[in-house]
């Protein structure tokens, strides 16, 4: 998206968001200009191998940003949603009180509404302090598991009815963590840094075991993206004029 500001004759100022669909076979670009969203799109999300769009509202639309589905009466606002690639499930983070909500979506292009958006838990873990935050997180592939970025509640377990705390995950201690990546495989990958060993990731299995810890070039990062082998991390380094490439090894195990 790209948004236009003018200055009005009053000397106030107007703000125009546009939206774009680009096509990464020749980088063509096509404006959105009849979206019908009301918020900013988030992320694709696949459902009965169709793709579509959710927002940070939570609204779902299809790739042209037309709405098809929104539950305005429950509706909240997130920036952290992901999807178990598995099961399908679409979790979001909901901010005023820190719980992850689940939702499972059912495509009907026979009914009334083509889609549907169902919560079917709501959960805050339980170590998770009355102030305590959590900055950001993840799901696994086969729902299994969430991972987070919290000062007490790093993995918490899912067995389709409910939901456990187990704490945090092994790591060198007095660390501070600051981004969660995953990869293509479902492993949690942590940005974490300390004085001692600057920034580096922690890479975990699905058995929530530690099996490598790679050490980055020691910017500061503002943004992570993994490569589809998940052998490259790409690190948008908060200063924003370099980008960093590291070389990530899953180990075995």
């Amino acid at each position: 998206q790209a948004d236009v500001t003018t200055t009005n004759e009053d000397e106030s100022t107007s703000t125009l968001t546009h939206r774009y669909q680009i096509n990464l076979n020749d980088n063509s670009m096509v404006e959105l200009s009849d979206a019908t969203i009301s918020f900013d799109p988030m992320r694709f999300i696949s459902i009965a191998g169709r793709h579509f769009v959710i927002t940070q509202a939570l609204e779902i639309a299809d790739t042209g940003l037309q709405r098809l589905y929104w539950d305005q009466a429950n509706a909240f606002s997130t920036i952290h949603i992901d999807q178990a690639n598995s099961s399908g499930a679409i979790y979001a983070l909901d901010f005023n009180d820190y719980s992850f909500k689940r939702f499972i979506a059912q495509v009907n292009d026979f009914g009334s509404k083509a889609i549907t958006l169902e919560q079917t838990h709501q959960y805050r873990p339980e170590l998770l302090g009355e102030s305590d935050t959590i900055r950001d997180f993840i799901v696994d592939d086969n729902e299994q598991g969430i991972y987070a970025i919290s000062p007490t509640s790093e993995w918490i377990s899912f067995n389709g009815e409910a939901f456990i705390d187990n704490g945090l995950l092994a790591q060198t201690e007095n660390n501070t963590s600051l981004s969660l990546v995953k990869s293509t495989n479902g492993r949690a990958h942590y940005l974490r840094y300390t004085q001692t060993d600057g920034f580096y990731l922690d890479i975990y299995n699905e058995q929530q075991q530690l099996i490598n810890t790679v050490n980055t070039l020691g910017q500061q990062p503002r943004e992570l993206l993994l490569s589809p082998d998940n052998k490259r991390l790409i690190v948008n380094a908060a200063n924003a004029s370099q980008l960093e490439l590291v070389n990530v090894e899953q180990i075995a195990s």
